[in-house]
């Protein structure tokens, strides 16, 4: 076989810069330095692209696109690029509302009937600023027994289970919660209004005419794809191994494009040749909840700052690919790399070249070391607060730990180091790390009874009890909302209960407090009947909150 080689392979474009830098040359030896790791043709990697004026300054590829045949990572090389994909979902829905079309506070229910009356209006603002509350389909489909690489689950596997959903994690506009929901309910409205699916509407209204000629959304996972680079994970025995998403669902993801095709995207924010300035002025107004407070992410697309400067932007991951995409507005600057590695840091890469480019103006890097605190003042004070603090709404609750002396605080887990550090500010209150929330602890008769952070009271849970009599969780209990079913069974030698599913490895369950277990990140609490037996549970991970399962 005829193998080209690397670095021929690798393609590099430096063009003109933006009027205010012409003067300057392309630092491209500091640019490449940053991805120096990457740089070998026996491992996958990242392609870059730097974009200024509304063209490419700079492109190339590190790394390798397909390890069995020897393919170089080039500015061509076509990704999937994960959750980049939702502004593209919404900048369509944008073409809706500007032709009277939608309005971005319809009901959902308008265009999905299928979905459930929540009693709440759930809009398409709601959607794409993700405080909609309706839970996540990615923890939904996992919790339901699907397994990732191995199951083919389709645009109508993920509207289905939506669907089933009889609760949504909080009220509409109540708060922020990261929901790939969203943005497929999104799709199912450009597709119902327009008559299109989302690849056939934006490859007619916003690819072709910004010459995307490498980009559409990926909605059949058999169709075959010229350039496309390969997703990998490192596997322990073995190297590499392939990772690829296992699905066809658009909207939340399955954009595939090349960082060649994302300098016309780039350009696109500053010439409008897609778009006018109304749509563009919507399209960036960031997301405002009902308390009034206003977030960082706007129309499928983060608006928010680096280093004192105003950027949009996004990242991305799904299987073994990883993406970021930053642009400075005000110096008409925008980054992208895409990676075929599970492990890579995009967004760190990208922010890396633009201290390259933007070292003048960026403001200096605050340090985040750990506050200073007099573990043998307060030590006693942080064993005394030790424990778990349950969170009626999530069924999430939080911990005090002690970690190197100090005293922590978690969501969900506290283990490793993680979590926010507690700096005393006066008996019983505490600051939360270097930022500006405190949290006050209530006690009575020397005991925690609650810790509240910025009005929202946590009642204390206490710690595992010393001896649990495992064998009443023990049984089979199914979920309408997920439609499956799981096994719990006890392993009495080890004090720990196992989630057994038919489709997937059993998961251990380890006591927290008084019926509540943990694995990982996820929670269950169980429930009771009157006369005192275990009737049910209710399972909530990061993005879904309380999904009840009911016991045989």
């Amino acid at each position: 076989m005829l193998r080209v080689p690397f670095f021929a392979a690798l393609c590099l474009v430096s063009l003109a810069l933006a009027p205010a830098r012409a003067q300057q040359p392309l630092p491209t030896e500091r640019i490449d330095s940053v991805f120096h790791d990457l740089n070998q043709n026996d491992r996958p990697g990242c392609s870059m692209a730097v974009f200024r004026g509304g063209t490419i300054a700079y492109a190339r590829g590190y790394g390798m696109a397909n390890l069995e045949y020897d393919i170089a990572l080039t500015p061509q090389s076509v990704f999937h690029v994960a959750s980049i994909s939702k502004q593209f979902t919404a900048f369509a829905v944008e073409l809706l509302v500007s032709e009277g079309l939608v309005s971005w506070d319809d009901d959902i229910r308008k265009y999905v009937p299928e979905l459930p009356d929540y009693g709440k209006t759930i809009t398409l603002r709601h959607l794409a600023h993700h405080t909609s509350g309706v839970r996540d389909q990615w923890n939904l489909l996992s919790m339901a027994g699907w397994r990732w690489e191995a199951d083919l689950v389709t645009q109508q596997d993920a509207l289905d289970i939506i669907a089933r959903q009889r609760a949504l994690n909080f009220d509409p506009g109540e708060r922020y919660l990261y929901s790939h929901s969203g943005f497929t309910l999104l799709a199912a409205v450009v597709q119902e209004v327009s008559g299109r699916t989302l690849r056939e509407f934006t490859e007619e209204r916003i690819f072709a005419p910004l010459g995307m000629t490498s980009t559409h959304f990926h909605d059949d996972h058999q169709t075959i794809v010229p350039d496309r680079a390969y997703g990998y994970r490192r596997d322990g025995r073995t190297g590499w191994k392939i990772s690829i998403p296992d699905f066809a669902i658009v909207g939340a993801s399955s954009l595939f494009t090349t960082v060649e095709d994302m300098a016309r995207w780039d350009g696109n924010f500053r010439d409008h040749v897609v778009g006018d300035d109304a749509l563009f002025e919507r399209f960036l107004s960031k997301g405002v909840l009902t308390s009034g407070e206003e977030l960082t992410y706007a129309h499928g697309i983060a608006v928010s700052q680096y280093r004192g400067i105003r950027t949009i932007g996004h990242g991305g991951a799904d299987a073994g690919y990883r993406s970021d995409y930053i642009r400075f507005p005000e110096h008409d600057l925008g980054i992208v790399t895409f990676c075929n590695f599970a492990a890579a840091g995009p967004g760190r890469y990208t922010r890396s070249v633009a201290d390259v480019l933007l070292d003048d103006v960026l403001t200096p890097v605050a340090e985040n070391a750990d506050p200073e605190v007099d573990v043998d003042r307060w030590g006693e004070t942080f064993e005394r607060m030790r424990g778990y603090y349950s969170d009626p709404q999530t069924d999430r609750p939080l911990f005090v730990y002690i970690f190197r002396r100090h005293g922590r605080l978690a969501r969900g887990s506290g283990s490793g180091g993680r979590g926010t550090t507690l700096v005393p500010l006066a008996e019983n209150r505490f600051q939360l790390g270097t930022g500006r929330e405190v949290a006050e602890l209530d006690i009575a008769e020397g005991k925690p009874r609650a810790i509240t952070i910025d009005g929202r009271r946590f009642p204390y849970a206490g710690r595992a009890p010393d001896n649990i009599e495992l064998r009443e969780y023990v049984g089979t209990y199914w979920s309408d909302e997920l439609g499956t079913e799981y096994r719990i069974t006890a392993d009495t030698a080890a004090s720990r209960l196992r989630l057994v599913h038919r489709k997937q490895q059993p998961r251990v369950l380890r006591a927290a407090f008084t019926d509540t277990f943990s694995a990982g990140g996820d929670w269950f609490t169980f429930s009771r009947a009157p006369d005192g037996r275990v009737a049910g549970f209710t399972w909530s991970s990061g993005r879904v909150w309380k999904v009840r399962f009911t016991k045989r």
